[in-house]
């Protein structure tokens, strides 16, 4: 069937628009015939030609269509792959960040404030042996075979302690090997003992900053010597048999050991260091010094449940250390440093003090426990923190601060802040004028050392200051460390042998004791097993730190120890309750003992000499003179009679209105008007009396409301007054309309209301 569209052929077209008659006479004729032949086959190729022509069009026209739909559908697959690598890009920058925040967090501490917290020692004292020379550590042995025994495999040389017989079980553990390396400080002997730790033995993990420090130079002797308290107490543990048929040996590791070739420092060393020594198996860790460095190893140590004791991370939050279960401290908490100076604050009876804190931890959980202490004494607490540096000097921030302090009303002032950055205020606090004998300074952490170096140390007596309690001469436990330590060879413990304790000491030694004591409990446990296959299994796990978990849990927390630092119980959260804090007072150059706390009670056994040289304490507020007259001086009765004259007078008056009240005078003022002015005056002249001798807060409060009340009444009367005037002069309506007394009380009662 032909197209719609199509044309009609031209000789068609004529056809139908001639007449039937026409088209047969034209037929008839040869000449007319041929000529329709010729025209028809002229418009036959014309036709042709149209179709072509109208074909190539629809060609063209599809082309074009295909072109144009081809370039539509392109912005669109471009717009569909831009958000696509839009998303890739973001996830990359993502990505990209979250590392960098994790190397932070692992790299936490590896500037300034790593050993924000360390110098619980203040200074390692002069007689002190000079550290002997380290030999360098055997070369780690090649692949090809297998590594070389380090030490002898012997039970170690305890005869007093009968070892449990293991030997007979096989399992497949395999001891892990860590390439030695050199650790400052350490003599030969100790490293060939402390590397592997012993066999047979129960290792205890050890992490201390041992590598020297350019800004803390004390760090390394610090590390030397609780090394020597740790080794000691093992020696001890083991000669007295503390675990059954086990011994304790040590597994020293440098936490921050510096890798040739890189920059890991802080946490990231911290959490190596920690990662090699969990490998070797050991059944406990003790360290780091500073609060950093052991949360950085606490993450590595609860995660795989070896517990964890640390003797000087005294800054740590509680809250962060109840987040991991296996870590404990014997060292009391800076809370319990700061809930002793309120202590003292209630002992000499003041009620408003101030506290100064940095805005850092130690300095904001410090804050947080003397504020909440005091709450609950009646104790007013200004606080004053010190907004972090952002990379200037503290000093620069600190100065405004000290002088808001110096503006204040408050004389009794606790300073709040890591130990390094307490004797860079002092000195400024003292510079400013504020170690005056009307001040009274309250800070953690005995300074004496530190402060005697400075220019004017006397500038400085009356400081108040308190630390943990570790000299304590008549406990047992305490004469029992002394006189092992004295007894020691400098030789074979260095740094040893001085009768003068740097605090640190005592307190390393009661972390091994407690562990020893823990594994004694889990150990005679697993000795009362009647299945000997079962219990020999469970000994060699002990024995190879695969129980250790059950340590924590189970044992620590159950009992009470005597230790050389005193007795003290575990919480579940990690922390050393019962410890006693000290208190002593900075005196020229030197600390005198007054007292101790144990919990929240305090005992003052020596008076504490302020800055004035005196034992009575200072007030805790300006002393403000009395202005107010007595009533004996001729001031004070000059005007007491003064006002009862005026008094007087108004009585009389008040008199004279009310028998006078139909007088056409008295009567045109209304005489309502008239007492509530008489009122008023009487009201505000009797504030004059509380005036005289010396005011209490009552009397202050009253004559403050008795002015304002009087004022009122008579303000009020007068403007309702001026205002019955004002109506009466520019309206002759109103003159036989008078105001009422009903709304003179009215408008009197409000202002009056809303007064008091």
């Amino acid at each position: 069937m032909p197209s719609l569209s199509a044309p009609i052929p031209r000789h068609e077209a004529m056809t139908a628009s001639q007449p039937h008659g026409h088209c047969l006479a034209n037929r008839s004729s040869a000449s007319s015939r041929h000529h329709l032949q010729l025209v028809e086959r002229k418009d036959e190729k014309e036709d042709r030609e149209g179709y072509r022509e109208q074909e190539h069009t629809k060609n063209i026209t599809q082309q074009r269509q295909h072109q144009t739909a081809t370039s539509a559908s392109q912005p669109q697959q471009d717009h569909r792959l831009k958000p696509w690598f839009h998303s890739v890009g973001r996830l990359l920058i993502l990505l990209t960040w979250i590392s960098f925040a994790v190397l932070s967090v692992v790299d936490a501490g590896s500037e300034d404030d790593i050993f924000e917290d360390l110098p619980l020692m203040d200074d390692i004292p002069p007689s002190h042996p000079t550290l002997p020379t380290t030999k360098s550590p055997p070369k780690p042995p090649s692949t090809a075979q297998p590594p070389p025994p380090l030490f002898n495999n012997t039970q170690p040389t305890s005869p007093k302690n009968p070892f449990i017989g293991l030997d007979h079980i096989t399992d497949d553990h395999n001891s892990m090997y860590d390439p030695p390396y050199q650790i400052p400080g350490l003599t030969h002997e100790e490293f060939e003992d402390t590397w592997y730790g012993e066999p047979n033995t129960i290792k205890i993990g050890v992490l201390l900053p041992f590598s020297p420090n350019a800004q803390f130079p004390y760090m390394t002797p610090l590390s030397r010597i609780s090394l020597s308290a740790l080794r000691m107490a093992i020696r001890d543990m083991n000669d007295q048999k503390v675990i059954p048929g086990m011994n304790l040996s040590l597994v020293v590791r440098d936490s921050q050991q510096h890798i040739p070739g890189t920059n890991v420092s802080g946490g990231a060393a911290a959490i190596s260091a920690t990662t090699r020594i969990l490998n070797l198996g050991v059944g406990g860790v003790i360290g780091d010094i500073a609060s950093d460095l052991t949360t950085a190893e606490a993450i590595m140590t609860s995660s795989v449940g070896v517990p964890q004791c640390s003797f000087a991370s005294y800054n740590m939050d509680t809250t962060l250390l109840s987040n991991f279960v296996y870590l404990f401290r014997t060292v009391p908490g800076v809370t319990k440093y700061h809930e002793a100076l309120a202590l003292v604050v209630k002992h000499y009876k003041w009620t408003k003090v101030s506290i100064m804190h940095t805005s850092d931890i130690p300095g904001i959980i410090g804050e947080k426990a003397f504020s909440a202490l005091c709450a609950s004494s009646g104790v007013e607490v200004t606080r004053f923190p010190i907004p972090l540096p952002q990379g200037r000097d503290i000093l620069e921030v600190a100065h405004s601060v000290i002088r808001n302090v110096k503006n204040s009303d408050t004389r009794i002032h606790i300073l709040a802040a890591p130990r390094p950055m307490q004797i860079p205020l002092l000195a400024a606090i003292r510079d400013i004028g504020l170690f005056h004998h009307d001040h009274v300074w309250l800070t953690t952490i005995d300074l004496t050392d530190s402060l005697s170096r400075l220019a004017d140390p006397s500038d400085f007596n009356g400081l108040i200051m308190a630390d943990a309690l570790w000299d304590m001469p008549g406990v047992p436990e305490y004469d029992r460390f002394v006189t092992s330590w004295q007894a020691l060879n400098p030789n074979e413990y260095p740094m040893s042998g001085s009768p003068q304790l740097t605090w640190h000491e005592t307190f390393a030694y009661t972390c091994i004791q407690v562990l020893a004591e823990a594994y004694k409990d889990l150990v005679a446990n697993a000795m009362a097993l009647t299945n000997t296959t079962a219990r020999d299994r469970l000994l060699l796990d002990i024995q190879r730190g695969k129980r250790s978990q059950d340590l924590t849990m189970k044992f620590l927390g159950s009992r009470n120890y005597s230790t050389p630092v005193g007795r003290f119980t575990v919480s579940k959260g990690g922390e050393a309750f019962k410890l006693p804090i000290s208190i002593s007072s900075f005196q020229n150059s030197t600390s005198v003992p007054n007292g101790r706390a144990v919990d929240d009670k305090l005992s003052i056994f020596n008076d504490i000499v302020f800055n004035s040289g005196s034992t009575s304490p200072p007030s805790d507020a300006p002393n403000w003179d009395n202005l107010s007259p007595s009533i004996s001086s001729p001031f004070g009765i000059t005007i007491v009679v003064l006002t009862s004259l005026l008094m007087l007078a108004i009585i009389i008056t008040a008199i004279i209105v009310v028998v006078f009240r139909e007088n056409i005078v008295i009567k045109s003022a209304s005489p309502l008007f008239c007492i509530l002015e008489l009122f008023g005056l009487a009201v505000t002249l009797s504030w004059i009396y509380l005036r005289v001798d010396l005011p209490s807060p009552a009397t202050c409060r009253m004559g403050m409301l008795l002015v304002v009340v009087g004022l009122s009444i008579n303000l009020s009367a007068l403007v309702v007054k001026n205002y019955r005037i004002y109506r009466i002069f520019n309206s002759v309506s109103v003159i036989n309309h008078a105001v009422s007394n009903r709304y003179l009380l009215r408008v009197i009662t409000i202002p009056v209301v809303i007064t008091i």
